[in-house]
């Protein structure tokens, strides 16, 4: 079965203009049939000629950094840390596809990465996230290729507000 697939990534990957595509048949693997279809480069997901995967921006990151959470003059509610991507992001691995967008979540929050400057995909830490808190850092690609990587903060309460 993992051949069929290779072999339908490699007429995809090798088409140019208005080719005719093979169309394989999954239950018996003919490719008998064929459909025409126009192939826009700019759609097409990019492939890593060496390893046959997509070739998707890579991201060199901190693993973890320290935060200390501060008081805004309010209640325990206002009391936070605020975490950016671009703490953690040390260089990007580029794939020819820019602009770049970025986000930044807690592992398990849904992702955001809408945001053109890793400066403005932020996390607030509050109290209930003291220790070490999971995030993941992500970029996405012109195509909407995507890549993350996890990364981690603790979170101090050195002057005892959260008490």
């Amino acid at each position: 079965m993992a051949n069929k697939r290779i072999d339908q990534l490699t007429a995809l990957e090798n088409a140019e203009g208005d080719d005719l595509i093979p169309v394989f048949d999954v239950s018996d693997g003919s490719s008998e049939k064929t459909k025409k279809v126009t192939m826009n480069d700019a759609l097409m997901p990019k492939w890593n000629p060496h390893t046959g995967a997509l070739a998707t921006p890579g991201l060199v990151t901190l693993h973890g950094l320290v935060a200390t959470t501060v008081s805004v003059g309010a209640p325990e509610s206002a009391l936070y840390a605020v975490i950016r991507a671009s703490d953690f992001i040390v260089s990007i691995i580029e794939n020819g596809d820019p602009p770049y967008l970025y986000g930044l979540n807690k592992v398990g929050d849904m992702p955001d990465v809408s945001y053109a400057d890793p400066r403005d995909a932020i996390v607030l830490a509050t109290c209930s996230d003291l220790g070490t808190l999971i995030l993941e850092v992500h970029i996405k690609d012109n195509t909407g290729n995507t890549n993350y990587t996890e990364v981690y903060a603790v979170i101090q309460d050195n002057l005892g507000l959260c008490a």
